[in-house]
């Protein structure tokens, strides 16, 4: 029996050894960009792998125990782990109670903390850097200061009643900016004209039309220029997704749920990155030959070796989400328009009801993902097989030859042309962003991060200088 135990241990051993040996499938992972990357895992891989190592340890810890201590040994396993968990709920329970709120409510509506400043910098990187095979710097770092106002929202000292008012999510709000940065700050200062800015990030049409509602009546706007961002926006089943207010009325739930918001689990993401993460520029491990290969099959490497893509081709460098490719290459004009496209037409035909009311004029400006409006230029710079291969990490049977890029180039204006249809028969005031933008690509220069979707400081002076000629 004794023999039968030790040999226990070594079988653990290299159960465990296996399974820290067997990759995930991270060439896939790191072309959708939604988790952290750890050498050769995804977060999510590495939090079981160790899960099941300290499994591992505390079975070998009671297999060689003996015979008569075994039960002893084993009560005390499992009270020291009760002891941990114990432990690391009341510090999590601490935790949440020193930290400061990201956000409050107004009667169910969500902002940030009132009048607060928050100062940070902006690093235009990959997250984490090892996400590609290789990569170049992107924007110069931001300095940048959050103000807020007695409201909770991003305005310099105190409003009571603006002229245009800016509706929207982190693309009005100004994510990775500056106060003086945001289009609409610098459409003030263009125009001389008083703004008002009530872009929270993670907003929808939904939230919208209740900050809208909420909020905006009182400042008694001219203009109320409501931003459709064509990522996060077009989502939902057809409805406006609300939930009841103790007074009766209605507001957006955005309870980022007990588990994801857990301070101990996000400060556990950024040890293990940190300690884990493997820079593609590491010396000790460029010693090693092929080690960047080592983590990916070559297939699946060659189709994000090209990124990030240098557009123009002496101009910045740009990485693209592959769910966003995969949306525009599939997205294609029907008679039936899509869930999400009808979730935004619901929400903006009550935001020009409220408009109407207040005697304000409504204009949408709709603003595209970066990958609609680098696509067409990527023509120029990569051959159409590599748009394939990269497509080909998402969807199988795809046509051989540049017929991918072709029908991606095609489709690419399907979900802006049917919001501008709309707007068109609500008489709403529409302004595409999307020419503006890809013109100052053309140009050299760089309206979106390298890394983040979103735009950078040049992207929000050409978005305040579109909006100029619709604002009379």
């Amino acid at each position: 029996m004794t023999r039968l135990r030790i040999r226990f241990v070594p079988a653990i051993l290299i159960f465990t050894i296996l399974l820290w040996m067997i990759p995930g499938d991270v060439a896939y992972l790191i072309a959708q960009g939604r988790e952290v990357y750890l050498g050769r895992y995804a977060e999510g891989h590495v939090c079981v792998l160790i899960a099941l190592t300290l499994i591992s340890v505390l079975g070998i810890i009671v297999r060689l125990a003996p015979a008569g201590r075994r039960k002893f040994r084993s009560f005390a396993v499992v009270a020291v782990s009760l002891g941990l968990v114990f432990g690391l709920v009341v510090t999590d329970v601490v935790l949440r109670w020193l930290r400061r709120p990201r956000y409050i409510q107004t009667q169910g509506v969500y902002h940030r903390p009132h009048e607060t400043q928050v100062t940070g910098v902006f690093r235009d990187i990959p997250e984490p850097r090892h996400a590609f095979p290789s990569w170049s710097p992107g924007y110069d770092d931001i300095h940048y200061q959050l103000t807020t106002d007695h409201r909770g929202f991003r305005n310099p000292g105190k409003i009571d009643t603006c002229d245009i008012l800016f509706l929207g999510d982190s693309f009005v709000e100004g994510s990775g900016v500056s106060d003086d940065q945001t289009w609409p700050a610098v459409f003030s200062h263009l125009s001389a004209r008083t703004t008002y800015n009530l872009g929270m990030p993670g907003g929808n049409p939904s939230t919208y039309l209740e900050t809208l509602d909420l909020f905006g009546r009182s400042l008694q706007p001219q203009f109320v220029v409501c931003l459709i961002y064509e990522g996060n926006d077009f989502r939902g089943d057809g409805t406006i997704t609300v939930r009841q207010r103790d007074n009766g009325e209605t507001y957006n739930d955005r309870d980022p749920g007990l588990f994801k918001g857990a301070p101990l689990r996000l400060e556990l993401k950024k040890v293990l990155a940190k300690a884990l993460a493997w820079d593609s520029r590491n010396r000790f491990l460029s010693t090693f030959p092929g080690w960047q290969t080592f983590p990916f099959s070559s297939k699946r490497l060659d189709a994000i070796r090209w990124l990030p893509v240098a557009v123009p081709s002496d101009g910045p460098v740009y990485a693209f989400d592959l769910k966003r490719f995969v949306h525009h290459y599939r997205d294609r004009k029907s008679e039936t328009p899509p869930p999400g496209l009808q979730t935004v037409t619901t929400a903006l035909t009550a935001i020009n009801t409220i408009c109407n009311d207040i005697d304000a004029r409504l204009i949408v400006a709709y603003a595209p993902d970066k990958q609609h409006v680098l696509a067409p230029l990527l023509g120029g710079v990569v051959a159409p097989d590599t748009i394939r291969n990269y497509v080909s990490l998402k969807l199988d049977d795809l046509p051989a030859g540049g017929e991918v890029y072709r029908q991606l180039c095609e489709n690419v204006e399907t979900t802006e042309d049917a919001t501008r249809a709309f707007c068109g028969t609500q008489q709403i005031a529409f302004v595409s962003l999307t020419a503006p933008l890809r013109a100052a690509v053309a140009a050299g220069e760089q309206p979106y991060f390298s890394y983040d979707q979103h735009w950078t400081p040049v992207g929000h002076g050409v978005a305040a200088r579109t909006l100029m000629g619709f604002v009379d």
